[in-house]
Formats: structure tokens, sequence, C-alpha cells
């Protein structure tokens, strides 16, 4: 979702910074074009902060703030709001002049299903499932090697500050590739 929130679904990070402690679980960072970052915390779900307030969403729940103030959404465990409701109240006071239309899916199954059948590519088709796949493995090598990772999106490459061994493993045996 925050991939295709910042509009790089067809690119994705650039680079990524560490975490300060080299044991650490959260606080490592993807660094998108235009050195925007994304900041991995804690939790699930993606925050996106804007000049005059933000948007949080996670699988069924979004919520709107102007400020401090919460201006429409579903964001806890209230039965009672209806979250189709909260999405037309958002879209219709506040993206009635949206220069992005956002491509409508309830959900990944339906979508795939459906774009067998009309031979359209679906919400998430496959090179943003690819893109997505290494933006969270690029995240997790520099976890795990605690080091700053230049990438090119366009090569799926390293530019400077990662390994190639990183993107295979040890053959066991006799196999060989």
């Amino acid at each position: 979702i925050v991939q295709w929130g910042l509009g790089v679904d067809d690119s994705g990070p650039v680079g990524t910074i560490p975490a300060e402690n080299p044991k650490a679980m959260k606080g490592a960072q993807l660094v998108y074009a235009g050195n925007v970052p994304l900041m991995h915390g804690t939790g699930m779900g993606s925050s996106f902060y804007g000049t005059e307030g933000r948007v949080e969403c996670h699988r069924g729940r979004i919520g709107l703030w102007l400020g401090e103030k919460f201006i429409a959404g579903r964001t806890g465990g209230d039965k009672n709001i209806n979250l189709g409701k909260e999405l037309d109240k958002m879209e219709s006071e506040y993206l009635k002049d949206a220069k992005v239309k956002l491509y409508r899916s309830s959900s990944h199954i339906p979508d795939f299903l459906n774009s067998m059948r009309t031979r359209k590519k679906p919400c998430t088709h496959e090179i943003i499932g690819a893109r997505t796949a290494i933006a969270c493995h690029l995240l997790n090598q520099t976890y795990y090697n605690h080091t700053a990772i230049k990438w090119n999106p366009k090569k799926n490459t390293f530019a400077s500050g990662g390994d190639p061994k990183w993107l295979t493993r040890d053959y066991r045996g006799e196999w060989d590739v």
C-alpha cells in the first residue's frame, strides 16, 4: 500500500538506511526517489503524513485526520461504523477534485479472478508484487547486515553498498545451477 500511495509501484526504493541500533528490529528506512523516506516501525499498516494532516490505513481500517482532528474512517474495532460509508464520505468531501483516481478493488482474490476473465491486469499484478517483495528483502538485508544499500530499481541490482552474494545462497552438496 505504501508504494501504491507514493506512486512508485513501477519502480521501488533507491536505497536503505539501517536502524541506529545494530540489533534493532525496527527503525530502518527505505528511501525512494526524491529522498522520500519510509520508516519501518512497529505494528502493521501505513501512515501518510502531509502538510495538513495524515491518512492511516490497514486491512479494512482507514482514518483521515486534519491536524489532530479525526475527520472520517474506521480505525478501531467499532463494528457500528460502516467502512463503505466512511470511504464514500472521504471521497465525496475530500477527494471530489482529486487528480489521481485509484483502482477500485474490495479484495485481491476476486480482483485476480476477474482479471482472468477479462484479461485485464489486477490491481496488484506481477510487477507490483515483485517490487513489493524486493522492498521487503532490501529492508531485511539492511537489518541483517546493518548497512546502507543503494539500489537501482530499473536494473534490480545493487548500485552500491550491497554484496551480490546476498542475492543468492550457497548451494548444498553437489547441487549447482
